[in-house]
C-alpha cells in the first residue's frame, strides 16, 4: 500500500472517476430479474471511458515490479501496475454502487472488477429471459430526466420503425456525448415564454380586445351625450 500511495501522483487525471456520475449514467440497480437491462446500460460507460478491457480480460494487470537490466524483477514498483490498480478499484466501486442490497452479499470477497463482472454474468445472465420489446421499454423507463426528450423521440420512431437493441445502444452513446457537449440553457424570458404559450397569448389578446372595447364604449357615450345636448338647444 505504501508503494501505491507513493506513486499515485504520477497517475494521469483520466485514471480517476467521480462516483456520483454513475447514478446519472446508469440509474438502474442490478436485481435478480434485470441483469440484461443493467448490463446494457453499463456497457456504454465502459466503452466511453476505455474500461471495457478491465472486465473482458483484454487489459490484464501488469507485473507489479519492474525488471532490472538483467531481466530480473526488482523491488521498484511498476507505475503501470499502480495506475491499473487504481483504475480497476475505481471501476469496482462503480459496479458495486449499481448493485441492489440483495445482490451485494454475493460479490463480497471479490477483489477485481473482472471477478465481479464474471460472477454477475454467471449468476444472473441465464435467469433473465425478456422479449426485446419489453427490454427496450425497461431501458427507456430507467433513463434519467435529461434523457426524456431522447425517450420521446425513440417511442415516436418505434411506432413506424421499431428500434433494435443494437441501434438503441449506438443512439444512447451518441445522446450521452451530445449531452456532455450541450451548455446549460438559461431560463427563457417572459416575452419568449409568452410567445410559445398559447394560453398566455390568448389572455393577452383578450386583454387587448377588452381594453379597446372599453375605449370605444366611452367615446360613443360622450359623442351621444353631446349630440343630445345640441338637439335640446
Amino acid at each position: 500500500m505504501d508503494s501505491v500511495s507513493s506513486t499515485s501522483s504520477k497517475v494521469p487525471a483520466n485514471a480517476t472517476f467521480v462516483l456520483s456520475n454513475i447514478s446519472h449514467l446508469d440509474p438502474t440497480k442490478l436485481e435478480h430479474g434485470n441483469y440484461h437491462v443493467w448490463r446494457f446500460l453499463f456497457l456504454p460507460i465502459l466503452l466511453s471511458h476505455n474500461l471495457l478491457g478491465f472486465v473482458n480480460g483484454t487489459k490484464p494487470c501488469p507485473p507489479k515490479f519492474l525488471q532490472d537490466s538483467k531481466g530480473k524483477l526488482s523491488t521498484s514498483v511498476n507505475p503501470t501496475y499502480t495506475e491499473w490498480i487504481i483504475q480497476d478499484q475505481n471501476l469496482l466501486t462503480w459496479i458495486n454502487s449499481t448493485l441492489s442490497e440483495g445482490v451485494l452479499p454475493y460479490i463480497v470477497g471479490l477483489q477485481s472488477s473482472k471477478a465481479i463482472w464474471d460472477d454477475l454474468e454467471k449468476r444472473y445472465a441465464s435467469l433473465t429471459s425478456v422479449h426485446e420489446s419489453d427490454l427496450l421499454i425497461h431501458i427507456l423507463d430507467g433513463l434519467p430526466v435529461a434523457y426524456w426528450p431522447f425517450k420521446t423521440t425513440i417511442n415516436t420512431r418505434s411506432m413506424s420503425d421499431p428500434v433494435t437493441l443494437d441501434q438503441l445502444h449506438a443512439l444512447l452513446i451518441c445522446e450521452e456525448l451530445a449531452l456532455e457537449d450541450t451548455p446549460a440553457v438559461s431560463k427563457p424570458s417572459t416575452a419568449s415564454t409568452a410567445s410559445r404559450n398559447p394560453t398566455i397569448r390568448g389572455n393577452q389578446r383578450r386583454g387587448s380586445f377588452n381594453n379597446k372595447g372599453r375605449g370605444r364604449g366611452r367615446s360613443n357615450f360622450r359623442g351621444s351625450h353631446n349630440n343630445s345636448n345640441q338637439q335640446n338647444q
